[in-house]
């Protein structure tokens, strides 16, 4: 095996009702608190009813940010930023799925940069590893499919400049993640689809790169993607079932866990050595790249 540094720092909340915990995360950290969504699943799924009570219960003034599209772009990003800048913001909590994280990665990002420096062209598009004094992101999750939850890789559009580009830097690393199977009850039997397929072909992505050794990571992604399968087949069967859908959850961030992405090439491999790390590539837009949260 090559040689590489192990460390996952995310506090991993898990279970019904686990937003409760937001309002310790948001106490533990003086100014307001940065709300980011996209549209209206989160009012219909119960998550936002949970969090802002739990937000209201720390007493922290919160900002929000709706409208993240799927495929986030650069210009909700800057937006994200200047309220950051604006409100004090000391926490930036991601309240959907993958595309809401990744923005919410960005905005913190941006909001350690200088007046001088350019996200886009100076981060982004060079892959310069982001400094350490970022505000801290958290995590309620929504739906079960990127794992952007666990990790500290995201992937942003400029839509004016036609790109759409990944980035991995240790700082974006989420401080903690509320995973709360219920949330998932309400999605579409679609969305489930192309969530399974979206997990599944991040398990392959590390799986099928070099290097080609005996390891232990192997066996567990060949395990991780026998136990998706069995999870896609029991949402199927049984989309309201509060066990189906936490094995679906947990096998999303299982699948782009650390431990599971040791090899060199896969999407988020540098996340398995020592920060300050970073790496930037352009990101094909096949089907099952596109954002489904």
């Amino acid at each position: 095996m090559r040689s590489f540094i192990f460390h996952n720092p995310v506090k991993i909340y898990f279970g019904e009702g686990q937003a409760v915990h937001v309002a310790e995360e948001a106490k533990s950290r003086l100014g307001a608190v940065l709300l980011v969504y996209g549209g209206g699943s989160i009012k219909r799924n119960g998550a936002y009813d949970d969090v802002t009570a739990a937000l209201r219960e720390a007493g922290n003034e919160v900002i929000e940010l709706s409208g993240v599209t799927p495929n986030p772009r650069l210009d909700k990003v800057l937006e994200g930023v200047k309220l950051v800048k604006e409100h004090g913001v000391s926490l930036i909590l991601a309240v959907g799925g993958g595309s809401v994280i990744d923005c919410a990665k960005f905005i913190s990002l941006g909001s350690g940069l200088g007046e001088d420096e350019d996200l886009w062209d100076a981060y982004v598009e060079t892959g310069k590893p982001a400094p350490e004094n970022l505000v801290p992101l958290g995590v309620v999750l929504t739906t079960a499919a990127t794992g952007s939850e666990m990790g500290d890789a995201a992937v942003l559009t400029n839509w004016a400049r036609n790109r759409k580009l990944g980035y991995t830097s240790f700082p974006l690393t989420p401080k903690f993640s509320v995973l709360d199977p219920t949330y998932l009850l309400t999605l579409p039997d679609e969305q489930t689809t192309y969530g399974f397929v979206d997990m599944f072909c991040h398990t392959c992505e590390q799986y099928f790169s070099l290097p080609s050794d005996d390891n232990l990571s192997d066996e567990m992604v060949e395990a991780i993607q026998r136990h998706i399968l069995r999870s896609w087949r029991a949402c199927r069967r049984h989309p309201r079932s509060y066990e189906a859908r936490s094995n679906a959850m947990w096998d999303c961030s299982t699948a782009s866990s650390r431990a599971a992405r040791r090899r060199i090439g896969s999407r988020t491999a540098s996340s398995t050595r020592c920060p300050p790390t970073s790496t930037s590539r352009t990101v094909p837009v096949w089907p099952w790249s596109i954002r489904t949260g």
